[in-house]
């Protein structure tokens, strides 16, 4: 099927190099955050704690445009004294500008104060990944934004351990472009693991070879099904609650490229893993039921060194793959086509 088995590299086009992409947090308070005993700099220093990398700027209703590096910030003034809104412009070299709504505080009591936060990713075709988020101001403690997830239909890519909305659909098209070069090999991978099931595998369901672990050599991961065993785990629950029709669990597993031997392999799975990609330090994946293949949400693992961590779930559909979005040659963890057919 589209989209399944992907496996990430770091440009649809060997060879080419292009320059990395630029990040800039742009933060705006509610209300003067001088008031809470913050001065500019000082809210500076938080920012630079939610990302070092990105160039960070706070902006005041009234304050003029800024420009930092290849980034034209603005805020636009208040409608009227008595209008909270207001909206951030962050343009890259006069391409469509990516616009941020903003809530001010009018009359309200300002404790807590609290900052919008906006970060965005972009280079040469201008913004490519945004987010957003809120970030409480304190005076005695440093604290690092909420950042909201993607709306609904916006495809998403896994970036420093948060979901960033992906801009541009070029940037999907080059996923896409990745993953059918990849069809081939992959599809010898199929055949090698039906020649030679692992972890008492009974019917494969998707692979993915990719750098997971971030130790240079790429391993598969593998979504399964496997006649049921009773576990620690599973035996909070009925049977039926971890079974699919034909009396099989669902489990996700790690194994080397070379031999199969198991690098990690999950325990039974309430959430089976419809499609996967295996990215850097990451996969990408998809769930549907145990009773029905449709996907229903996805999701992107980190490596921690021994495990996965989950990012928080996106609802909806979605096709996992691998981006290298910030240019550094590592592909991140995306979900694209999250929009309905």
């Amino acid at each position: 099927p589209p989209g399944a088995g992907q496996v990430a590299g770091p440009s649809p086009v060997p060879g080419t190099r292009r320059a990395p992409l630029e990040r800039v947090l742009v933060a705006v308070p509610d209300t003067d955050p001088l008031s809470a005993g913050i001065s500019n700099t000082g809210l500076t220093t938080r920012l630079h704690v939610a990302d070092p990398r990105a160039t960070a700027v706070v902006l005041l209703p009234g304050d003029p445009s800024r420009t930092i590096g290849s980034f034209d910030i603005s805020i636009a003034p208040p409608v009227d004294a008595d209008d909270p809104r207001t909206e951030v412009r962050i343009r890259i070299h006069g391409a469509d500008a990516h616009v941020a709504p903003v809530r001010l505080r009018v009359g309200e009591s300002a404790d807590p104060i609290w900052a919008t936060v906006i970060e965005v990713l972009g280079g040469d075709a201008g913004v490519v990944a945004h987010r957003i988020g809120r970030l409480e101001l304190t005076r005695d403690e440093i604290r690092v934004p909420r950042w909201r997830l993607p709306v609904a239909g916006a495809d998403a890519v896994a970036l420093d351990g948060a979901w960033w909305s992906l801009v541009s659909t070029r940037i999907a098209a080059e996923a896409s472009t990745t993953g059918s070069a990849a069809s081939e090999p992959l599809d010898r991978l199929r055949a090698r693991l039906m020649r030679q099931p692992v972890s008492s595998m009974r019917r494969l369901i998707d692979a993915s070879v990719g750098d997971v672990t971030g130790d240079g050599i790429p391993e598969i991961a593998i979504s399964f099904r496997r006649p049921y065993e009773r576990t620690l785990l599973n035996a909070s629950l009925p049977r039926r609650s971890w079974t699919d029709a034909a009396g099989l669990t669902a489990h996700v597993g790690l194994y080397q490229d070379t031999d199969l031997s198991e690098v990690w392999v999950a325990g039974t799975l309430v959430r089976p893993v419809r499609r996967l990609a295996a990215c850097t330090e990451a996969i990408a994946v998809a769930y549907s039921t145990l009773r029905r293949a449709r996907i229903v949400a996805t999701s992107a693992w980190r490596w921690q060194g021994f495990a996965f961590l989950p990012l928080p779930e996106l609802p909806g559909p979605g096709r996992p793959t691998c981006i290298d979005i910030d240019r550094d040659g590592r592909p991140e963890a995306a979900i694209v086509e999250r929009s309905p057919a």
